[in-house]
């Protein structure tokens, strides 16, 4: 009996072990497939099909693209574009939305008619004027297709410093960042739904009859110190976006949801501190929709698109609290001092 024991341990735990070197080679494997390797067309099933109410036009596939005059926004429908889709900008910026058309005329001058732009204020706008501006003075009048929604838009929407102590924010800072980054992204999903679904009825292929919403969320959702309203703001879009992708898988809505959590990348507003292989805005936007197929044949609610952004986020949720914080007011505080830096050379 004493003998049978010690027997009965080594096999459990060699049957552990085994176990446990499977599941790590399975998720390396699995690691290196999502990352790696790209379908021949990730956006396939967000292309309308030949519809069977006796048309034999193709309806163009569309996507909104808000936050889209610059950055990763623009990135996203640079990739859009020449994939075949007519893109809708929405920004802030009537300038940036017209010299991003003109860019995008440039690069694909047949696709000129297919970009539509649309002026809003995101802090500042009302639920009457996101439904009036996207849905009755641009979808609607051109009955477009729109099968993509991405919720982009986002930032820190403050005067000078953007890193500070939760102390010292203002109030007006508080409101306008939880409008920008949390408040409008949930109502234009709210307004866009109804659209959204009744675009993927136009095929009745089980394979091409859906939509899409990619919500914008960061690594800062773990809680990054001297960005704390931002981070809250970054939490609130991925448990948003998972909440919304539960709800229509257990309800049967034909939308595809997926939180995007990106790390560092080079853009207008982000141009500093950043690591030697950040990714900027194009090749972000990329990889993005590079990945999208491959995250939702895995029933994914969320993915990192860029390798490194991944294991940077695994890395940081096995790291020990104390070192953790370390790291992270070790990084902020540099990216604080250099932010000041270049925010002095521009006066």
């Amino acid at each position: 009996m004493i003998e049978i024991f010690p027997s009965i341990f080594l096999q459990a735990t060699s049957t552990l072990g085994l176990l446990t070197i499977c599941g790590a080679l399975y998720r390396l494997i699995d690691f290196l497939l999502f990352h790696f390797t790209v379908s021949q067309d990730p956006l396939a099933a967000y292309r309308p099909a030949l519809p069977s109410h006796g048309r034999s036009d193709r309806p163009k596939p569309y996507a909104l693209i808000t936050g889209s005059s610059g950055g990763i926004g623009f990135g996203l429908a640079e990739s859009l574009v020449r994939r075949g889709f007519g893109v809708i900008l929405l920004s802030n910026d009537e300038v940036g939305l017209q010299s991003a058309k003109q860019k995008l005329s440039r690069e694909c001058p047949s696709c000129t008619s297919s970009v539509e732009l649309v002026y809003l204020d995101a802090v500042r706008a009302s639920v009457e004027d996101i439904q009036s501006r996207i849905i009755n003075n641009c979808i609607k009048p051109k009955n477009l297709a729109v099968t993509i929604l991405i919720n982009n838009v986002g930032g820190v929407p403050m005067p000078l410093p953007l890193f500070r102590i939760f102390t010292e924010y203002e109030s007006k800072g508080i409101d306008d960042n939880i409008s920008l980054n949390a408040r409008f992204m949930a109502q234009v999903t709210r307004v866009m739904v109804p659209t959204l679904s009744a675009s993927s009825a136009l095929s009745t292929s089980p394979r091409s009859n859906r939509s899409l919403i990619l919500n914008m969320s960061s690594g800062a959702r773990s809680g990054i110190p001297w960005q704390s309203i931002y981070s809250a703001t970054k939490a609130f879009n991925a448990a948003f976006s998972m909440s919304i992708a539960r709800e229509f898988k257990a309800t049967g809505v034909p939308i595809d949801c997926i939180a995007v959590v990106p790390g560092d990348v080079l853009t207008d507003s982000n141009y500093t501190g950043l690591g030697a292989w950040s990714p900027n805005a194009n090749q972000f936007g990329e990889m993005l929709l590079n990945r999208v197929a491959g995250a939702v044949g895995r029933r994914r609610l969320w993915m990192s698109p860029y390798w490194l952004h991944a294991i940077q986020i695994a890395i940081m949720e096995w790291i020990p609290e104390p070192i953790l914080c370390s790291l992270l007011a070790d990084k902020m505080l540099d990216k604080k001092r250099m932010f000041a830096k270049e925010a002095q050379k521009q006066k």
